[in-house]
């Protein structure tokens, strides 16, 4: 045989027939002459039993941690009795890397390619696979990769330093000069302009050359030498969005969104009524945590709650419980719902039934189920479907959930403290509609010093990651935060008989998170903490403000909905914020 000949094994319609072989690679990666003469210059070809096979690289030879592109080209010998290849593959085998199967496409006319990266220097074994139809033929050999010395002009190299008299290396070959536009190159540093995309040197990167380049982030912004980006787009840092919000390597819309985006002003946001009947004077909202579709609302002029059913969809539907006893939600203006299905509210009343009765100040927060099937069930009279009261907050402004089963904070607009009801055992006598408040457990944080403007709510909002309790001071223009594990009992206080115990609590922790001085807040009434952001409404002017956590302000909106109009807000499953417009007897979602 010649020298450089290879036995191959040929399968053909299921026969065994052994042949030799031929195999030549192009340029310095293998040469083996004597098997066939050239088809195309610088190729050498192995004659087959069906074909003529040259394999190359390009540059040749190979060299390490370079993108190598293989070149295998495939020509039949007998074109008509010979099918064309269907599919062609490249087997390496490395000590230092193992088996890697690479598979070839077709570029042009009868050449097969594909690009590949060698990790190490080394003599690299290989198989090419030729398939069609009706057979297969392999061929074997061996392609050595190495980084060459004192390599010439037109000669393979690693880096510069292999390349002789001071000639740079460009896609792996040394070369007096980096590429010009449009050229074939691997990386940035081949091209002229440093601009390397898709294999073809492209001009130097802009800010509006619509592709992600140079220190960009995203397409043409980013990367503090473009423009920050808009939201959704990708980013490093707060620096690269123009929101200042960068989370999880994505733009995110400015902190306070949810109060709008733009500067503030009443046509910065959409204010979307969703309600507009059976209210009246409306306090306080909430929704469901059991029934997320449902929204409920307090009306302070009637005694009633409103239950607004898939709020904002064109079927939304209502229901209304009112209290005939004009006691339990009598100018109720606060809700809350526990983590145990129920909820309480609180009116600001001293129990004068309305002005049927002189007032008597036996009055606090009331304790309800958390479903409409109980209040249709044990009604009409929402009277037959409380679960418990207990009285020893009367003119109370605000009721929150400690969110520890039937366990509320108070509002006290008549003592100006801040009082904790533990509700017990719904009625022992009697679940719905009981009058047994015996088991009850009150707190009266007497150190909190609070401050009731009549007709404007004074709302709460637990955190229980942190266990603070901020709350809308109204008449003392603050929001007073406290930290409600941090007291212990003092004492005891009077109380109604059978109404419970009430013992005062001393020593607790608390701080101005806005303080009366930053002059923001004139009469602070709604409050709802999201997202580790404080929203504040005002009934002085309908302002709604955004606090971050260490009571900065971070953004404000005006509604235009003018003063007395908001009160109660909070916020939906969907993220947005819903509030009350009690002059308008409305309930409004902002869309940001």
């Amino acid at each position: 045989l010649p020298a450089g000949c290879r036995e191959t094994r040929r399968t053909l319609k299921g026969a065994c027939v052994n042949t030799t072989v031929k195999l030549a690679v192009a340029g310095l990666v293998l040469l083996l002459s004597g098997c066939a003469d050239p088809l195309l210059p610088g190729f050498s070809y192995t004659n087959q039993e069906g074909f003529q096979v040259s394999v190359g690289t390009e540059p040749a030879p190979a060299v390490p941690d370079k993108p190598i592109r293989l070149v295998v080209d495939v020509r039949r010998i007998d074109a008509e009795n010979t099918p064309n290849p269907t599919a062609v593959a490249f087997l390496l085998n490395s000590s230092a890397g193992g088996d890697l199967e690479v598979p070839l496409e077709l570029e042009s006319g009868t050449r097969w390619v594909a690009t590949q990266v060698f990790p190490v220097e080394g003599s690299y074994a290989y198989t090419v696979e030729i398939r069609n139809d009706s057979f297969t033929e392999t061929v074997g050999g061996s392609l050595p990769v190495a980084c060459p010395t004192d390599s010439p002009l037109g000669g393979s190299c690693c880096d510069a330093s292999n390349c002789a008299n001071g000639a740079l290396c460009i896609v792996a070959t040394c070369s007096e000069a980096p590429l010009g536009l449009d050229e074939f190159c691997l990386v940035g540093a081949d091209c002229e302009t440093g601009e390397c995309v898709d294999n073809v040197c492209l001009p130097e990167p802009t800010c509006d050359d619509g592709r992600l380049n140079a220190e960009e982030t995203d397409v043409d912004c980013g990367g503090g030498t473009c423009e920050p980006c808009s939201e959704t787009a990708a980013c490093i840092g707060p620096e690269d969005c123009n929101t200042a919000v960068c989370e999880e390597g994505v733009c995110g819309p400015p902190v306070g969104w949810p109060i709008g985006k733009g500067n503030g002003s009443p046509g910065s946001v959409t204010l979307t009524p969703l309600l507009s009947s059976e209210l009246a004077a409306p306090s306080d909202l909430q929704f469901s945590p059991d029934e997320p579709t449902e929204l409920w609302v307090v009306n302070k002029a009637t005694d009633h709650i409103t239950v607004i059913m898939n709020p904002g969809d064109p079927g939304q539907q209502v229901s209304a419980f009112y209290d005939f006893s004009r006691h339990f939600l009598e100018k109720v203006v606060s809700l809350s719902f526990s983590d145990d299905s129920t909820f309480a509210t609180c009116g600001e009343s001293r129990n004068g039934y309305d002005g049927f009765a002189p007032p008597n100040d036996f009055m606090g927060p009331a304790l309800w189920p958390g479903t409409r099937a109980e209040f249709y069930q044990y009604g009409p009279d929402a009277a037959n479907v409380h679960l418990d009261m207990l009285h020893s907050s009367p003119w109370c402004v605000g009721v929150e959930a400690h969110g520890n089963g039937s366990n509320y904070f108070v509002f006290n607009g008549l003592d100006g403290v801040l009082d904790y009801y533990d509700f017990g055992m719904p009625h022992p006598d009697k679940k719905y509609g009981g009058e047994d408040h015996t088991d009850g457990m009150k707190r009266r944080y007497s150190e909190v010093k609070l401050k009731r403007v009549p007709n404007v709510t004074g709302h709460m909002h637990f955190d229980s990651a942190s266990q603070w309790l901020y709350i809308a001071d109204t008449g003392n223009k603050r929001v007073v935060r406290v930290k409600v594990n941090s007291a212990s009992q003092a004492g005891m206080l009077p109380s109604f008989p059978l109404d419970g115990i009430l013992f005062e609590y001393k020593g607790v922790k608390q701080e101005d998170f806005v303080a009366a001085n930053s002059n923001i807040l004139q009469s602070p009434a709604g409050i709802a903490l999201h997202e580790g952001i404080l929203y504040v409404s005002d009934a002085l002017n309908g302002n709604i403000h955004a606090f971050d956590e260490t009571g900065s302000l971070v953004r404000s909106l005006e509604t235009g909905l003018g003063a007395n109009a908001v009160a109660g807000i909070t916020f939906g499953p969907d993220g947005l914020l819903y509030l009350v417009d009690r002059k308008k007897n409305r309930v409004l979602r902002i869309d940001p």
